[in-house]
This record gives C-alpha cells, sequence and structure tokens, in this order.
C-alpha cells in the first residue's frame, strides 16, 4: 500500500481534500456515503473477479475436466455430513 510520502503532491491534495468534505459531513449523510463508498468496492472487486476469471480462461484454468476434478478432490477430502 502506497504512503503519503510515496504519492505525488496532487494524490495527497485529492485525499486531503475528500477528507475534509467526509469531515464536513452531517452525521445523518455519514450512512449513505459509507453505503456510497461499499458500493464503489464492489464494483472494484467485481472488475479484479471479472478480469481474473478472464485470465483464467484464457489460460485454460477453468475448462470442465478440471472444475470437475478440482470438486471431485475436494469432495474426497471433506466427504459430506449424512
Amino acid at each position: 500500500m502506497a504512503t503519503p510520502t510515496d504519492t505525488p503532491p496532487e494524490t495527497q491534495q485529492l485525499r486531503q481534500l475528500l477528507h475534509e468534505k467526509i469531515d464536513q459531513l452531517p452525521p445523518a449523510h455519514l450512512a449513505s456515503f459509507g453505503q456510497t463508498v461499499q458500493e464503489w468496492e464492489l464494483g472494484l472487486l467485481r472488475r479484479q473477479l471479472d478480469a481474473d476469471f478472464d485470465d483464467d480462461r484464457a489460460a485454460r484454468k477453468l475448462e470442465p475436466e478440471k472444475i470437475q476434478g478440482a470438486v471431485a478432490l475436494h469432495r474426497a477430502r471433506r466427504p459430506y455430513r449424512q
């Protein structure tokens, strides 16, 4: 993770501005802002997962035979309770 000394001055200024904006939010708006941040983080995660799956597909890691083998191995190691 980048530390403040590792980031360009423009990024540090933007970070400071955003922190100031957050500090100025009325308490009633903090929950809404927190939800917005979570939605943004979820979007980042979705895009990263999509990119990772695309890479795995291109590398032929998600072929049906490999998936079936992985499922069989998992079930053999951790059988379902009945």
